[in-house]
């Protein structure tokens, strides 16, 4: 081909580039860079590209064209390229790459042709012949060509999108033959796996015959416990070949590689598809698995084989801690100086931990917690202390994934790891420590309140241990028990604690035993507030004599620790006490802000959280010192984020105080972590500072406004944005009060945040949003605000409901696509709830801004029509009836209170005037009982209480209005929403039964003796009884008043049309909900009896007693629908009766069949005394999974 570059130009090139190549000379290789972009690239880049090209095709040395090819990569779409340009490239780079031989320079090549390509295609450029040339390639004689085919496939995914799955298929497959060199069969296996993960979902099953050939690419191992297996009866070829499978003796570095690479294939798959390891395979006589069986789906289930490996690998190789002769590794664990230094370092294989962290996180503990406790007490009681180290840390390990149902036997786990504390080996005992940390922050509160005895009687002797590392652990660990833990509680212990802790602090000779001790007496002292007093004089002279003593390298840390200890204690002991040394220690701190601070240095960041500690410990006192604060401060929130893209083809490893986050076009931004820990702990201390001196704050009110408005868009860090949207209402508070902004800054000020809301993408921080724009309006007043204002802030709220709308539309109809969105339904539920609470914020926002919510309905009205909101996901049947059912009460009554006021009937729409006192005792006792089932529903989890909750709630709402009503009795709102609270509000009552039902069949394991599918029971009742109570409460409103709104007249005369009367209606109604409910008491009746009959020994086996057995629970569920069925006589003969009827015309039917009698059919959840335990009655959320 040839040379569209003229010789001279090639020659010059040639040059610069050899220059570049050598880099044996600074000064030459800089002068060639200047070349190359003030002469080359910025005047003539059309000409340097093909250049570029033609070297990476055309020299003679290979080390030449790889490094050509490379510098053409990262040139290639920095100028705007001309098509014919661009037709050139592609010409001379698919001839380099089907002529190069050079392995270096092929790999080169390869990686720019694909950079072009995807570029090509994010462009919406065609680039045919790339998949022409990459087939042949594929098919090449020479394993280099085949293997730069895999790449491009790799890199270049759009290439197979459109091309036949079959040939796709059989060309990958082909690759992966053990007749392949290694280097192909990894290329094609990354292929497959950017095949397979990128394709349209519906073409998967036409590509799943890749999986077999994939997974088979690695023999198994003989030892399935280390070399983790399926043990699989059902599905034998599902991962591996069947075990005894014959493997070569291979060198043990090969070995623990192995290990690592099964372990992380096992642990990804079950992060990516938990669902799949959650729900039992049973193999079928066929030896094709089958769903169904035991919760945890029996000793013979694929999914008891996968996780009890799993889980047996990872405790069995914690077990494995490599111990070099003499004892020399536990020498150098004594002696280390550096607390961070990982248990790795000193033959603790930490991988096996992380991988039972990330299980238990994915699995959760139903499914894991039964597995690793068939193991860990016995590895407790090991002789080898490696084990015993292992059972400890797998504790830790599993805590944070496992604390829902870890939390219910929480009492055998401090069983377990309190004898410990006295083993004679110090890592076990440091493991001990580590563990009782760790629950103490995973089960927060819980774990603390329960078992504080237990707790501190193993941490505080811990720290007199002769060995330093244990000591220190201990100390460590208290800090995670003080998170959690209330001042009176800790009170006791105090003096026990200070004393080690200063005992510590001053005897010690290991510097980071000295600052663990600071570090804990800080938190020690926040967490007892006042009642730290009584230590302050002995501990401050410590503090400042750290602070006093010569900054050094060594006493780097100490001097931030110190400071941070000091803060602390004057916030813990008050400004009375603290300002006697407040100004001494002022001194000191500014002392040490003058010294001169290295880029790695963190004091200047400690410096400043420990001037908002004192300046909340001195309050208004701290004004003065502002002037030395700010100035800094300023600097700090100000700094830039550090950013480098790397190139996707360079590797990345994460370097100190370095993130890497991956883009979707394949680069990676590499963010200097430091930079915005310093941004992020300034806006902290400016949050401090603005909310604790008020109006002091002044002269900083302005700057600090700059920085906090455009910091709501920094992305880098949530923290920084969450704090600014903290700060903006508090400056406008002060800045308001003081005069500092002007109202048309204020404005200004509002429309920024407004402008914020629109475009935000995400739920959590659109709350913060909306809350931000709310407080601040609140604090100016509704009348400074303009109306192009309202009017920026309407648009912004229908833009991000119409978004809402969309998003929530989209996750429901994932969740119908098929089961593999089930396992996503938490993170959903998750995400569903930001956007809840963004919502709240919202219409309290709307709410301020037109107090008549007329605007705010319609502003709803005309997104639900246009995007049509889903109410809910489709979740759980608790969440949906709750849901449904609230939504419904607030939607009424929101029509109710927006309505113009109707004209009053002449008499009273009751026949009675409603007794005020005994509205006050009823609503009181349902109040109260709703706080007991709060209480309830925090110990036990159980999620239908949730609806028991809701119900009694509303139901007191509704006997509290009787009392309005009672002052106004022709009033037709008060009595329309009073009504329909009532009439509704029962429905949680009953939805709560109906869930207890489904409980209880999945408890017993006998769904299978339900008349109806126990995951559609409740669904089926719940939305059979909203819609009759919302029939009823339609026509109830239309049988005592005059129908205004169209809607309800086209009602009355579509039923007075088919010869009914709005009475009938209703009676019918009533009628209806009864039926209902006899139904569903049948069905219950019924499956009582079919237990009795074909399950007789759960009926007989209680050797617990009757009261804990699940037949106690039976009785009060018949209790409850009896007199569930008695209210709703009761309704059905009122209205039938009429107006004018005996029950409807007395309140006493009214409290002694409705109230009273609801009442007593919900006491039973809150008076049964009994414990919920899985193996007695199955009431918490976590004895069975429904």
């Amino acid at each position: 081909m040839e040379s569209a570059i003229p010789q001279q130009i090639r020659a010059e090139l040639g040059q610069i580039l050899s220059n570049l190549v050598l880099g044996d000379n600074d000064i030459r290789r800089s002068s060639a860079e200047k070349v190359l972009n003030d002469k080359w690239l910025a005047t003539q880049p059309e000409i340097l590209l093909l250049a570029l090209a033609e070297f990476s095709r055309q020299s003679p040395d290979a080390h030449m064209r790889a490094f050509a090819a490379i510098l053409l990569r990262r040139l290639i779409f920095r100028p705007p390229l001309h098509p014919a340009t661009r037709g050139n490239l592609e010409t001379i780079l698919l001839a380099a790459l089907k002529e190069e031989r050079d392995q270096s320079a092929l790999k080169g090549v390869t990686e720019t042709i694909c950079e072009l390509a995807v570029g090509s295609f994010e462009r919406k450029r065609p680039f045919p012949e790339l998949l022409n040339t990459a087939s042949q390639l594929a098919n090449s004689g020479d394993p280099m060509h085949r293997e730069s085919a895999f790449r491009i496939f790799t890199n270049v995914p759009h290439l197979l999108w459109d091309q036949n799955p079959q040939q796709v298929v059989a060309v990958l497959e082909s690759a992966l033959k053990s007749t392949e060199p290694v280097s192909v069969r990894h290329a094609a296996l990354k292929a497959c796996a950017v095949y397979l993960s990128s394709n349209d979902p519906g073409l998967q099953s036409q590509t799943v015959g890749l999986m077999y050939p994939v997974l088979v690419q690695r023999p198994s191992a003989v030892d399935a416990t280390a070399t983790p297996t399926l043990a699989n009866p059902g599905l034998p070829q599902f991962v591996w070949p069947p075990t005894g499978t014959p493997t070569p003796i291979e060198e043990e570095e090969a070995l623990i590689e192995r290990r690592y690479a099964a372990l992380e294939f096992m642990v990804s798959l079950t992060e990516t598809r938990p669902g799949i390891f959650r729900t039992p395979i049973l193999p079928g006589d066929d030896g094709q698995g089958t769903t169904g069986g035991e919760i945890l789906g029996g000793e013979n289930s694929v999914q008891t084989a996968w996780v009890s490996t799993l889980v047996r690998a990872c405790l069995k190789g914690m077990g494995e801690v490599i111990e070099e002769e003499g004892n020399a590794t536990q020498v150098a664990w004594e002696e280390c100086e550096d607390p961070s230094a990982i248990d790795e370092d000193f033959g603790y294989p930490q991988v096996f931990e992380g991988t039972l962290d990330r299980a238990a996180v994915a699995l959760g503990g139903r499914a894991l917690l039964p597995v690793a406790f068939r193991d860990i007490p016995a590895m407790l009681g090991s002789p080898e202390w490696g084990v015993r180290h292992a059972g400890l840390m797998a504790i830790a390990a599993v805590a944070e994934g496992t604390y829902q149902v870890l939390e219910l036997e929480v009492g055998k786990v401090v069983e377990l790891v309190v004898p410990m504390f006295a083993d004679p080996h110090p890592r076990v005992r440091f493991a001990a420590c580590q563990c009782i940390g760790q629950l103490c922050t995973d089960m927060q509160e819980i774990f603390q309140q329960k078992y504080t005895k237990e707790i501190l009687s193993c941490l505080i002797p811990a720290m007199d241990a002769p060995e330093a590392r244990v000591h220190c652990h201990a100390a460590k660990a208290i800090i995670n028990f003080c998170c959690g833990v209330e001042a009176d509680e800790l009170a006791p212990y105090l003096d026990d604690i200070v004393n080690r802790l200063l005992r510590l602090l001053g005897s010690s000779p290991r510097r980071y035993v000295q600052e663990q001790a600071l570090t804990t007496l800080a938190m020690v002292a926040d967490a007892s507030a006042d009642k730290f007093q009584v230590y302050y004089p002995s501990i401050m002279p410590l503090l400042m004599q750290a602070l006093r003593s010569p900054a050094t390298p060594e006493t780097h840390v100490l001097h931030c620790k110190a400071m941070e200890c000091a803060g602390l204690i004057g916030i813990a002991v008050g400004r009375e006490t603290f300002q006697h040394d407040a100004t001494e220690l002022i001194k000191v701190l500014l002392q040490l802000q003058e010294q001169p601070s290295t880029d790695d240095d963190n004091t200047p960041m400690y410096l400043q959280q420990t001037w908002s500690k004192i300046c909340q410990a001195l309050g208004d006192a701290f004004e003065p010192y502002l002037q030395y604060v700010m100035p800094p401060l300023f600097k700090s929130a100000s700094v830039k984020p550090d950013i480098n893209v790397v190139d996707d083809n360079d590797e990345v490893a994460t370097r100190d105080g370095f993130d890497v986050l991956d883009l979707d076009d394949g680069q990676h931004v590499e963010i200097r972590t430091s930079v915005l820990e310093e941004k992020s702990a300034a806006f902290d201390a400016l949050l401090a500072h603005a909310s604790t001196l008020g109006a002091k704050f002044g002269q900083y009110i302005r700057p600090t406004l700059e920085l906090a408005l455009p910091n709501l868009k920094f992305y880098f860090s949530e923290n920084v944005r969450e704090v600014s949207a903290l700060l903006i209402p508090t400056l406008v508070m002060s800045g308001n009060s003081t005069g500092v902004i002007s109202p048309e800054e204020l404005n200004a000020i509002f429309l920024q945040v407004t402008r914020a809301i629109q475009p935000e993408g995400d739920a959590g921080f659109l709350g913060s949003l909306c809350k931000c724009l709310a407080d601040s309006l609140l604090v100016v007043g509704r009348q400074a605000i303009v109306q192009p204002l309202v009017n920026e802030i309407s648009v912004a709220c229908k833009a991000q409901l119409a978004a809402l709308a969309s998003r929530r539309d989209m996750r429901a109809r994932r969740l119908k696509r098929g089961p593999e969105w089930e396992e996503d339904k938490e993170d959903m539920l998750l995400l569903q709830e930001l956007e809840d609470a963004a919502l709240d914020e919202m219409g309290r926002l709307l709410t301020f801004l037109d107090s008549s919510h007329q605007q705010y309905a319609a502003l709803i009205n005309s997104i639900t029509q246009s995007q049509g909101i889903p109410s809910s996901l489709t979740m759980s049947p608790s969440s949906n009836s709750s849901y449904l059912f609230v939504a419904g009460i607030l939607a009424q009554c929101m029509l109710v209170l927006s309505q113009d006021a109707e004209p009053k009937p002449r008499d009273p729409i009751l026949k009675y005037t409603p007794s005020k006192g005994w509205a006050v005792v009823m609503g009181s006792l349902y109040a109260l009982t709703a706080l007991a089932c709060v209480t309830w529903f925090f110990r036990h989890r159980g999620r239908y209480m949730f609806a028991i909750i809701i119900g009694a709630g509303f139901y007191s709402i509704g006997l509290f209005l009787r009392i309005m009503y009672a002052g106004d009795p022709t009033n037709v709102g008060k009595y329309a929403v009073m009504n329909l609270i009532i009439l509704l509000s029962p429905c949680g009552f009953i939805a709560g039964v109906y869930m207890l039902l489904s409980r209880l069949a999945y408890h017993l394991d006998a769904v299978d003796l339900l008349a109806i599918n126990a995951r559609k029971l409740t669904k089926i009742f719940v939305i059979s009884d909203v819609g009759d109570g919302w029939w009823i409460d339609c026509n109830s409103k239309s049988q005592h008043t005059e129908p205004r709104e169209q809607g309800e007249l086209k009602l009355i005369r579509d039923v007075e049309s088919h010869g009914l009367t709005v009475m009938q209606v209703f009676l019918g109604g009533l009628v209806a909900q009864l039926i209902s409910f006899l139904v569903y008491t049948v069905v219950f009746a019924l499956f009582i009896h079919r237990v009795y009959k074909y399950r007789r020994e759960e009926w007989d086996n209680r050797p617990q007693g009757f009261r804990n057995h699940w037949l106690a629970l039976v009785w009060m569920m018949a209790i409850s629908c009896l007199f569930i069925i008695i209210r709703s006589v009761y309704r059905a003969v009122e209205s039938a009766e009429g107006r004018e009827g005996n029950l409807a015309s007395h309140e006493l039917y009214f409290y002694i069949l409705d109230t009273i009698a609801l009442w007593i059919a919900i006491t039973y959840l809150t008076g049964y005394t009994g414990k919920p335990k899985k193996e007695s009655i199955p009431m918490s959320s976590d004895s069975v999974n429904v």
